[in-house]
């Protein structure tokens, strides 16, 4: 399973990167895996604001994956997510298996959850 952490700024370049690209390796694999998106609203915005904003880009990107809204960031602090955006791998135990960085190649990322 693969959890993916996001501040709700679709503004982040590196964030319009990666979630389609981790969107294709989940719509790729057949329901081999599991995605979930987390929302997480930090910042100096209104969080209803920075929502409207996730939900535009996820409209326009055509995302379909599940995200869950995590507006008092309770589950970034408790899985340390320390930067945006964050992707981990799990085993069907639910440990963490890999940590990719921003720039992981589909290819990469592939193995990592293969190997996981």
């Amino acid at each position: 399973m693969a959890w993916k952490s996001t501040r709700a700024r679709p503004s982040r370049a590196s964030c319009q990167r990666e979630l389609p690209e981790v969107e294709k390796v989940w719509e790729d694999s057949d329901g081999r895996y599991n995605v979930v998106s987390v929302a997480t609203a930090q910042g100096s915005r209104p969080a209803s604001a920075e929502y409207a904003d996730a939900e535009a880009f996820i409209k326009t990107a055509g995302l379909t994956m599940p995200t869950i809204d995590d507006p008092d960031d309770k589950l970034g602090t408790a899985w340390g997510v320390d930067s945006f955006p964050k992707l981990y791998v799990l085993d069907a135990n639910l440990n963490i298996t890999a940590v990719p960085q921003v720039g992981t190649s589909n290819a990469q990322l592939e193995q990592m959850l293969t190997s996981g």
